[in-house]
């Protein structure tokens, strides 16, 4: 594991009960670094955080917007309506249910397993929809590395982030994740904001801004970041957080011990202090992200940023 820094800790009636530790990158919109902690040129695995990028890579040539655009570069909870969603762009890209690659799944909200409400549903539709246009796919599957869909998508990341990825391993729905930095990410990520000249990426952060219960669902995390305080917010399994601010300054952190909680209270702190974000905004969402901590009905802690 790369070197990390302790970036958070959780108190508890001002004891330090348990403490994070991770990497970190702030960049402006402009791509200059403004705060770092930990080895933010090591390679690490973004996860589903890649998903957005991966989207706005196919987005032209399968005409993807809106609502499609949303679910594609989103982790779904398996929602009825999410899986609806799902299931009628299949139908207009042309892509058999049983022709996904990832595991079916069965959640609280349909009555049988279905590959439609998968965690990646959205990106195993678009993947197979854009592998079925590829030339000289040979008969390999679309997440095959070697599937030229797959060979264009590493570029792009590489494009984006500036990076060349050193690694690619098995993402947990099948398909291929390519290594970057988390320097080199929030490079990439930056592009999500409506501020920038990537088209193609920004046309994607606005449908997730648009749709945030397509990126992840009602109450969870990354679409109550996106719905009350208008960033875009992007999870990756492991410990994984993107968010980037309306003005397009852009946070990655990478909790070493896999941990979801202390990502976003770390970005958001970040951004507060560089003034891309009014300050109280993380106030203003840790109750709904879980981040206090009780003694009964009374708060006596939470989860603090040290960054």
């Amino acid at each position: 594991m790369a070197s990390t820094a302790t970036i958070a800790v959780v108190e508890r009636d001002g004891f330090v009960e348990s403490r994070h530790e991770g990497i970190v990158a702030m960049v402006a919109p402009d791509g200059s670094v403004l705060a770092t902690a930990g080895d933010v040129d090591a390679p690490f695995l973004a996860r589903s955080a890649l998903k957005p990028l991966f989207a706005a890579t196919v987005a032209e040539r399968l005409g993807l917007a809106g609502r499609e655009l949303a679910i594609a570069s989103g982790s779904i909870v398996g929602r009825a309506e999410q899986v609806e969603v799902a299931a009628a762009m299949a139908q207009r890209l042309g892509v058999e249910p049983g022709a996904l690659l990832c595991a079916p799944r069965r959640t609280r909200w349909i009555d049988a397993p279905t590959r439609l409400a998968a965690i990646c549903a959205g990106k195993h539709v678009v993947l197979a929809a854009a592998a079925a246009l590829a030339h000289d796919a040979a008969g390999l599957a679309y997440t095959d590395p070697a599937h030229p869909l797959q060979r264009e998508l590493r570029a792009a990341v590489e494009a984006r982030s500036g990076v060349t990825s050193t690694a690619t391993a098995t993402d947990g729905c099948s398909a291929p994740v390519y290594a970057s930095s988390v320097l080199g990410m929030a490079r990439a990520v930056r592009g999500l904001a409506a501020t920038g000249d990537d088209e193609a990426l920004a046309a994607v952060g606005l449908a997730m801004r648009t749709d945030p219960w397509l990126v992840e669902g009602p109450g969870a995390p990354d679409t109550v970041l996106m719905e009350r305080l208008g960033v875009t917010a992007k999870f990756g399994a492991e410990g994984t957080q993107v968010i980037v601010a309306p003005d397009g300054t852009a946070v990655v952190v990478k909790v070493a011990d896999g941990a979801r909680r202390a990502g976003a209270p770390v970005a958001i702190a970040l951004l507060e202090q560089a003034g891309a974000l009014p300050t109280g905004s993380l106030a203003a969402v840790e109750g709904e992200l879980g981040l206090l901590q009780h003694g009964g009905s009374a708060v006596v802690g939470r989860v603090r940023p040290l960054l």
